[in-house]
């Protein structure tokens, strides 16, 4: 029952969706009433594609565009959406009238209850009975071809195809697969000639192909009169174009003849042919009307009547841009005392959910980001209607301490449900509130698209001397710096809204992990790539809806596949030192030269590239310079764009759209070692990959504003997250990154059999301030926080001698002790690099924590810094079965130097000072071999400036049988520096443990040698 529902209720859509396309039709007909019937024909083919297909493309042409036919049609699914879903016995009106009185802030807003069902619903009965008339049709239609199959059977055959019967009285033509045409006895000869074009241009035309098809429309949609009627005047265009064929073939002095033809079949007739799959001569006084008055068709006329078709197929055919959607400021009313602004609003059937989140500043700070409401358009929980009319107002409390939103609707049924949210807008004693300001609000009732709301109502309030910004926003403009502008007003809230495919659930999961613009629609951005701009560039256009707030150009460089740096050159509409926001729609001009070095015979580029940005056809507003990965490339070359990644190796379109990816390849530059040549396209990888060497330029939007590029210590800590607490590796590469060993020697415990889950640092001295060292150890308890999932407590103890006795101190951190920005909670600080910058600023940490360690992992981008005295990146081999090799490349002078490496298919490197001599050296845990053997490789700087490697499995110092039973392990504890060694002693079956200290003097080192092939 649930399926034979659900395609009553697709099919009542298609219907409703068809109703103005049958309309349009209707009217072209009468506009080519004198053209050829054949046109008027073929505009069918319209009405039966949108009765038979539910999508269609998008085109601002289409007749779905107009605001009165998208009201009336979403307005009719709406109401037959509705109406089908009621049950006999119970009202909506009812529980929802006791909904109403909830004013819980964390129940869902706007949802209704349950409908338990007392019996069939509505829209089950019609189903029922639609299924029971479609039978009642397909008995019709088989009854009346056997009925003319049996009329027939006697028929003699005239010649080929043709066959003449005894009592038949109207020629027509029987069957789809094997037509034939069967005609009475006794014709006259011109007689039968007429009628055999009429009805060979049927079989030429695949007419009865096309009449079963139509038959079938009609047998699906037979409860409704429009279709009736298509399919009637579909018949008599079809009927009437064939008789102009005859007519065109024969001349108009065949008129009368021919005319005299269907009258006497239509006046002798007592046998009829209007099956499904038979074409009789009926309908004879029309078609004499027509055959009277036809003349062949000028070619003007003939061009005004194909043209006309065609802009009718491109109308009728096409549906409107998909993000469509609109709300319209209704004005505002007086609701107990307060001001409440009404909007009509209709949602587009591709958009399921919104939410509505609110942005609280504090004297232009931004100090608070919380969801206010989230709506559903398809479920029942938190379930509102695609079109309709709804009320918000904001308010403040009795007490003028705090305020919040309030959200109303009206439903279908009449009944109205409101829900009340608290804002985040501190809690004091305010001396004056202004607005809400509405956007609209001073009579502006433009009708909006969705997708360029943005901040739908402001809340300013004043905690001093009374004074607030009295001026109406420029919504179309808005910015967080236009509420503080004439410095009167000291906090304001800003409530904002965001559309989205995702369901609601989906939505505000997304956005309580990624904040705001995780599932929000972004139809109409797109960048346009236009020619390469003297051979050295590309020239684009830029075109940005809401809720895009702001973009950045990112330089990508890659080596060998590996993206050893991505920063971002051009950012949030400004010049990275300077002022000036771009406007939503610009364009752009990226030039990049390369550099020849004229003195190298067969190395032809330097290994740096000179940039530059500006607008197009204006000075360059900004010039920087890219340093390759090494010099002496002898082959390069540009590539504007990117590629389709369907296989082909087809040049991406010019037009980029960015509603999902949210970002575009603007030009890559690519350099080639050996070979002259370079990769311009491999199926399935990004080009900048394929190549030797290359850097490769990207716009990306973003629905956030960028107020400052994301620190290299954020992208570190963020890349070094954790989820659980109880994972020590990672705890304690955290710990390393976080510089805890600058503060002092300690060791890591951990207490996660029972909550709360516990992370305990122990110094081993006494600190010289204990001040100090709580002080540092409060922003690092508030990152710990942040960056570990499930952590719910930091602890650090130290000795400490009072009055002459030791003592242990022990101290205590938890959320109520972070410091964090108003209104969030910790792990939200954690939840994105975006939050995580934002801390580290709110601590004021940004430059003074800079993490130590190997590598930082922000997708493939894998640098390192002061390991062995130098920096640079890492270059990542792969092998067969999982096999991987990193080597570490250092970068001095512009000359690359492999200084170490780790292999296997489990590698866990760490970057630490054994030997306190100020050097970091690089321990490498390293897992290789079919009987996964693990070994530890040491790496220290030489007093030559040279490297050296070691093994400490010779700090073993007993004998042991390699081999046998298992393969020897060895790893490196990081926490403790230790090395943990199991092996198999001679003469013992199961495997000895021993744990030994890494001392660098009891290792015997040599100097490494790189295994890369350079």
């Amino acid at each position: 029952m649930t399926t034979l529902t659900a395609i009553f209720q697709a099919l009542l859509d298609l219907s409703l969706t068809a109703l103005p396309v049958m309309g349009a039709v209707l009217l072209a007909r009468l506009c080519l009433r004198r053209a050829p019937k054949k046109y008027s024909y073929a505009l069918w083919a319209v009405v039966g594609f949108r009765l038979i297909c539910p999508a269609s493309l998008p085109s601002p042409m289409s007749l779905f565009n107009s605001a009165p036919v998208q009201t009336v049609r979403e307005t009719a699914q709406i109401a037959v959406q509705q109406w089908g879903q009621t049950v006999p016995g119970y009202s909506h009106a009812s529980a929802a009238a006791g909904n109403a009185g909830r004013n819980t802030a964390g129940a869902a807003a706007g949802s209704l209850p349950p409908v338990v069902q007392s019996g069939p619903s509505s829209m089950e009965i019609l189903a029922v009975v639609w299924a029971v008339g479609l039978a009642a049709m397909l008995v019709w239609a088989v009854v009346s071809y056997l009925h003319i199959r049996r009329s027939v059977r006697q028929g003699v055959l005239l010649e080929d195809g043709v066959f003449q019967c005894d009592g038949l009285r109207t020629p027509f033509v029987l069957g789809c697969f094997r037509p034939k045409i069967y005609v009475p006895f006794r014709m006259a000869a011109d007689e039968l000639a007429h009628i055999l074009l009429h009805e060979r241009a049927h079989l030429r035309r695949l007419d009865p192909w096309w009449k079963l098809l139509g038959f079938g429309i009609l047998a699906v949609y037979w409860w409704n009169p429009a279709v009736w009627l298509c399919h009637f005047l579909f018949c008599r265009d079809m009927e009437m174009s064939c008789d102009e064929a005859v007519l065109r073939k024969m001349g108009p002095e065949v008129k009368q003849t021919y005319s005299l033809s269907l009258v006497s079949f239509a006046a002798g007739r007592h046998f009829s042919a209007a099956g499904p799959l038979a074409f009789g001569e009926n309908d004879a006084k029309s078609r004499v009307k027509n055959i009277l008055r036809w003349k062949r068709a000028a070619p003007a006329a003939v061009f005004l009547a194909l043209a006309l078709c065609l802009l009718a197929a491109v109308i009728c055919g096409t549906d409107a841009p998909t993000g469509r959607g609109w709300a319209q400021n209704e004005g505002t009313v007086d609701a107990g005392g307060r001001v409440e602004l009404r909007f009509s609003y209709s949602v587009p059937h591709d958009i399921n959910s919104c939410l509505f989140y609110e942005d609280v500043y504090d004297h232009g700070k931004l100090i608070s980001r919380n969801p206010v409401g989230y709506f559903d358009f398809n479920k029942d929980a938190n379930h509102v209607d695609r079109r309709g009319t709804a009320g918000l107002t904001g308010y403040i409390n009795d007490d003028f301490k705090s305020g919040g939103w309030y959200f109303s609707r009206t439903n279908s049924d009449g009944a109205k449900i409101g829900t009340s949210n608290p804002s985040s807008i501190p809690q004091r004693n305010y001396l004056a509130i202004s607005g809400p300001l509405y956007a609209g609000q001073n009579g502006d009732r433009t009708r909006r698209p969705l997708n360029e709301l943005d901040a739908v109502a402001v809340l300013f309030l004043s905690d001093d001397d009374g004074s607030l910004s009295s001026s109406s926003l420029p919504f179309e403009t808005f910015s967080p710096s236009d509420l503080f502008a004439d410095g009167m007003t000291d906090v304001a809230a800003v409530l904002r809204v965001e559309f989205s495919r995702l369901s609601a659930e989906e939505l505000q999961q997304q956005f309580l992990v990624n904040g705001p613009g995780a599932g929000t629609v972004q139809d109409g951005n797109q960048v346009t790539l236009k020619n390469a701009s003297g051979g050295i560039g590309v020239d684009f256009d830029a075109e940005f809806t809401k809720p895009v707030r702001s973009w950045a150009i990112y330089e990508d460089v890659y080596d060998h596949g590996v993206l050893v740096s991505s920063t971002p050159r051009i950012s949030d509409g400004f010049l990275e030192n300077g002022t000036g926001v771009t406007p939503r729609q610009f364009s752009g001009t990226l030039l990049c030269n390369l550099r020849y070095n004229e003195s190298v015979s067969g190395k032809n580029f330097v290994g740096t590239l000179d940039c530059s940005y500006g607008k197009t056809r204006s000075p360059v507003m900004a010039k920087w310079t890219v340093h390759l990965p090494s010099e002496g490339y002898n082959g390069a070359g540009m590539i504007p764009g990117g590629f389709v990644a369907d296989g082909t190796g087809k040049h991406s379109e010019d037009t980029f759209s960015l509603a999902d990816v949210h970002e575009a390849v603007l030009l890559t530059y690519a350099f080639s070692d050996d070979d002259p040549g370079v990769t311009v396209y491999e199926a399935g990888n990004n080009v900048a990959c394929v190549n030797d060497a290359a850097v490769q330029f990207r716009l990306v939007t973003s629905v956030e504003y960028i107020e400052s590029s994301l620190g290299r210590n954020a992208l570190q800590l963020y890349s070094l997250k954790n989820p659980y607490v109880g994972d020590m590796v990672a705890d304690g590469k955290l710990l390393s990154a976080l510089n805890i060993a600058d503060l002092g020697t300690y060791k890591m415990e951990l207490f996660t059999s029972e909550q709360p889950y516990i992370l305990q640092i122990d110094f081993q001295n006494e600190p010289k301030g204990p001040d100090a060292l709580n002080s540092a150890m409060d922003d690092r308890a508030t990152l710990l926080l942040a960056l570990i999932g499930n952590l719910d407590e930091v602890r650090w103890t130290y000795p400490q001698t009072e009055d002459g006795a030791p003592t242990l101190r022990t101290n205590f951190f938890d959320e109520t002790n972070a410091l964090k920005p108003t209104g969030m909670r910790i792990k939200d600080c954690g939840a994105s690099l975006a939050d995580l910058q934002n801390l580290l600023n709110y601590l004021g940490l940004s430059d003074d924590i800079q993490p130590s360690g190997t590598t930082e992992g922000v997708g493939v981008q894998t640098i390192f810094t002061d390991i062995l005295g130098q920096n640079g990146f890492i270059r990542q081999e792969s092998g067969a079965d999982g096999f991987f090799t990193n080597y570490y490349i250092a970068q001095t002078g512009g000359q690359e130097t492999c200084i170490a490496e780790s292999w296997g298919r489990e590698r866990d490197d760490t970057a630490v000072d054994v030997d306190g001599d100020g050097i970091k050296e690089l321990v490498c845990n390293v897992t290789y071999g079919a009987d996964g053997a693990q070994r530890v490789v040491v790496y220290r700087l030489a007093a030559d400036g040279s490297v050296e490697c070691a093994d400490p499995l010779e700090l073993l110092d007993v004998p042991y049988r390699d081999g046998g039973i298992g393969s020897l392990k060895e790893s490196y504890d990081a926490i403790y520096k230790i090395v943990d060694i199991s092996y198999y002693q001679e003469g013992q079956e199961n495997p000895q443990f021993k744990s030994y200290p890494l001392d660098m003097a009891r290792l015997t080192f040599s100097p490494y040698v790189c295994s890369e092939d350079t």
